[in-house]
């Protein structure tokens, strides 16, 4: 009973859309005067000037905003109480729409932010491996304390592969898939952009940028494993070995053969990321888009 009569009740007098030409208001994407609330505040004009989207700057919108309340919204009409339930419905719907789509960025963003975080974290382990190599070492070590250092450095290399390996595994497939989406959903995106209405280019453009610049970043993140871990064996052939013991000459040669290979990360059906792949895929997007025109114009 309670909540029927706050449905209706008129628009302007219900919280939902207080707070919504709050929250509108604050995102400069509309603004709270046209819905006939007070002006906004100092904090909500500063943030407006930082956040802005093109189409709501349209006279069209602001247009439309403005009648929404008056003219649009079903309180002003007679025949009100036919649509209580429908209206109902909308509601659920939009809420259970609104935070799966909520949810799902959210989910993607700290996936993200959890491979990110571990990427940088193993490169900060690879430089600190180089730093040792170039700066504990010396002729005035005794030979058990030479092979003390070898030895953790043995250790830590382990460690580093360990981890990465573990992350390889963990994250492959989802790296896999998102080098596959941008393949397939890049070129049908730029054939959108070229062929489809005018008024959806925005909509479109922007979802490239949002793919090929998550692409772009995370492939320049997972690089960087492969800048910093190439030349690994040239600081570990850069100790002084000369000096050594003949034992400890030999565990050196093992430190020196387990870092020569490169830290490249594998993903799932052994792809390969990094700037290379994401190179091809904007290669194949171009591909398939003058296939797809190509096929259209002789069909």
């Amino acid at each position: 009973m309670a909540k029927d009569k706050y449905v209706l009740q008129s628009p302007k007098d219900q919280r939902f859309y207080r707070n919504f030409a709050t929250l509108a208001t604050f995102l400069s994407v509309g603004n709270q005067e046209w819905w006939g609330y007070k002006k906004p505040n100092k904090v909500q004009i500063y943030h407006r000037r930082l956040a802005c989207i093109l189409s709501s700057q349209f006279k069209s919108f602001e247009k439309v905003m403005k009648l929404f309340m008056d003219k649009i919204h079903l309180y002003n009409y007679k025949d009100m109480n036919a649509f209580t339930r429908q209206v109902m419905n909308w509601a659920i719907t939009h809420i259970i729409n609104t935070y799966v789509c909520i949810m799902g960025c959210i989910i993607l963003l700290v996936f993200n932010s959890l491979n990110y975080m571990l990427v940088f974290h193993i490169i900060g382990h690879i430089q600190m491996f180089k730093y040792k190599c170039k700066t504990e070492f010396s002729d005035t070590l005794s030979n058990n304390e030479t092979r003390d250092l070898l030895i953790s450095l043995i250790k830590e290399h382990s460690f580093i592969i360990e981890v990465f390996n573990n992350m390889k595994h963990a994250f492959g497939y989802y790296v896999t898939g998102n080098y596959c989406h941008n393949l397939l959903s890049d070129s049908f995106l730029l054939y959108q952009i070229m062929f489809g209405n005018k008024e959806d280019w925005l909509v479109y453009g922007l979802m490239v940028v949002v793919y090929l610049g998550g692409l772009i970043v995370m492939s320049l993140v997972l690089e960087e494993i492969r800048r910093e871990s190439v030349d690994i064996a040239d600081d570990v052939y850069s100790i002084p070995w000369q000096n050594m013991s003949i034992s400890n000459q030999k565990i050196l040669m093992m430190v020196l053969a387990r870092s020569q290979p490169p830290l490249e990360f594998i993903s799932a059906g052994g792809l390969r990321a990094g700037v290379q792949p994401t190179i091809s895929i904007i290669k194949s997007t171009f591909t398939y888009y003058v296939m797809l025109k190509t096929s259209i114009k002789l069909n």
